[in-house]
């Protein structure tokens, strides 16, 4: 571990020093580090790329304590990502999580009582034999605690994963559309945002890092399997830990985006997001409005509820 972190310090030393905008600690589960290299890291870090705004780190419940939570919190982590996933026991026991739902509780109001005013958590849907009953009562739950985000993610099996050798039944499309909707009526009764597909947030809560990556913004991947985005040129580092130590340069894959994939990206990422984006005379726009997927907002066009539904379908439409 510690190799690794000095690795991801050593690594850092090939981009210019210059301020940021975030940092985010993520790409799995960053709380399973040792509190005390986390902050130490983060230090090291924030020498080469001072940050005055938002620095997250995904944790699992199971992997920190009030102890870990305030330290963290100390060393300039001000905002946390939680994957309690769902406070139903019979889905964490499905998913095979390290944590049950009494634990997510805690590890949120911990957060809180640690110092983190930025609380964000994770939630799936989708889940075998999962009702959108279930999934209200999760969600009701999380936001009767001191929250200020919801991420929302439909189960997808992999294949060659263990979840692929199993065999579940997955609820049917008509099904996991309701419990999307279901979510998306109860967090704006409580005055949650729906800023983009999969995310809610209060005002001013919004992810600053994920925003930045769906602006088709720049940004530095450190790490093993990290992918990054500098110079106008996307580049992904090799994903065994291994080789990452070990390599001079962990980059194995790096593009140079052409006028037509930047293009498709802001169609891709931009669309994502409830401010949508801004209408350049695609000629494909006006029939998507016709047809109730896009709507016309001032310059800019965006999803319809119904073409939140069927996203990617649009986004190829805009391509064609």
């Amino acid at each position: 571990m510690e190799a690794y972190a000095k690795r991801i310090e050593r690594e850092a030393l090939k981009y210019s020093a210059q301020e940021v905008k975030s940092i985010y600690f993520g790409g799995g589960t960053p709380s399973s580090l040792p509190t005390a290299l986390l902050t130490s890291l983060l230090g090291s870090l924030l020498k080469r790329f001072p940050c005055r705004g938002e620095i997250t780190i995904e944790a699992n419940p199971a992997t920190v304590s009030p102890e870990s939570l305030s330290a963290l919190r100390n060393a300039g982590f001000n905002r946390i990502s939680i994957g309690v996933q769902s406070l139903s026991d019979r889905d964490l026991s499905l998913l095979e999580r390290l944590h049950n739902a009494a634990d997510a509780v805690k590890a949120i109001r911990d957060a809180k009582n640690a110092g983190f005013d930025n609380i964000s958590a994770d939630v799936m849907f989708g889940l075998p034999d999962q009702t959108a009953e279930s999934v209200a009562q999760t969600v009701e739950t999380l936001l009767s605690l001191p929250i200020t985000h919801i991420s929302t993610y439909s189960l997808s099996i992999e294949e060659g994963t263990p979840f692929a050798k199993r065999s579940f039944a997955l609820p049917d499309e008509e099904k996991e559309r309701e419990m999307y909707r279901t979510i998306q009526s109860i967090c704006k009764e409580h005055g949650f945002l729906h800023y983009e597909i999969s995310n809610f947030a209060l005002p001013d809560f919004e992810s600053v890092h994920n925003s930045h990556y769906w602006e088709c913004g720049e940004y530095i991947g450190l790490g093993a399997g990290a992918h990054g985005f500098y110079g106008g040129e996307r580049y992904a580092n090799g994903e065994d830990i291994d080789f990452y130590l070990n390599a001079e340069n962990p980059v194995v894959d790096k593009s140079v985006l052409t006028e037509k994939d930047k293009k498709e990206e802001y169609y891709m990422l931009g669309l994502r997001m409830q401010k949508g984006v801004k209408d350049d005379g695609n000629p494909n726009i006006p029939r998507l409005i016709k047809d109730g997927l896009l709507e016309k907002d001032g310059d800019f066009v965006r999803l319809t509820e119904r073409g939140l539904d069927i996203a990617n379908y649009v986004i190829c439409e805009l391509f064609t």
